[in-house]
């Protein structure tokens, strides 16, 4: 419901500043969200992140107890930063992106329509993964490790900063890209610092994130588009490692 309001909300705006009529506009974006979803599933590339995600989550279940125990004791981020990843998880991540877009349109930097193919694609992305991510909340109720509420997998945090940076690496580039997907990394370690989530719960939230907002960026054409092209990001595991390599 949240996410077919919002979009009822785009459309609106996006009529008054364009001049084009209300309907043909909610028509567009409905499409654009349908098939945001749709190739959030069936891309290629998505499948095969989402295929190693969760062999991932398969087999970091059972260490899931043993590394929050072992982060937590080691605290690796000083608590300016753990404090970061929660502030910037909790959606600041998205209003900050959302505001960089509306400078964009002060600057004069875009058409109307350029203006609002890049917010519509940027609010449609992340309200889909912060959709998704509630519905598997509730549908999994996994306990969180602190025994706070049973709303521990995926984690909204980690699935909001990782598809604001692959937002922000479709529409800015590689350079812009790493920072935001640095920041999200950050992120995801301070969830399980913090006793809010299992390794699992992050892994799952990345993966989930990037593919949502890949998704969307097929269903807006921008995967098509010179900027990001080149920036390409693997999640791999050994024996003894698991990691995110960012390349380009």
């Amino acid at each position: 419901m949240a996410l077919i309001l919002s979009i009822s909300q785009i459309g609106i705006v996006h009529g008054q500043l364009t001049g084009k009529s209300f309907r043909p506009c909610l028509s567009t974006i409905a499409e654009h969200s349908i098939n945001g979803l749709k190739y959030s599933a069936s891309d290629r590339g998505n499948k095969i992140i989402l295929l190693t995600a969760s062999t991932l989550v398969l087999a970091s279940l059972k260490y899931d107890r043993a590394t929050s125990d072992y982060i937590q004791k080691q605290n690796p981020l000083p608590p300016f930063l753990a404090q970061f990843g929660d502030y910037y998880g909790n959606y600041r991540a998205g209003f900050g992106l959302v505001t960089g877009i509306g400078l964009e349109a002060i600057a004069g930097l875009h058409s109307a329509d350029m203006l609002f193919k890049r917010l519509e694609y940027a609010s449609l992305a992340m309200l889909a993964t912060a959709q998704v991510t509630l519905l598997l909340k509730l549908v999994v109720g996994r306990e969180r490790p602190s025994g706070k509420n049973f709303r521990s997998f995926p984690s909204g945090h980690t699935s909001h900063s990782f598809a604001v940076a692959t937002i922000v690496n479709t529409l800015y580039g590689p350079i812009p890209g790493i920072v935001t997907y640095t920041c999200a990394s950050l992120v995801a370690l301070s969830r399980i610092q913090d006793d809010a989530h299992y390794l699992s719960d992050v892994i799952f939230g990345a993966a989930l994130g990037i593919v949502i907002a890949r998704g969307f960026a097929r269903a807006y054409d921008w995967d098509k588009d010179e900027s990001g092209k080149n920036f390409h990001f693997q999640l791999w595991a050994n024996n003894s490692q698991i990691g995110l390599t960012y390349k380009f």
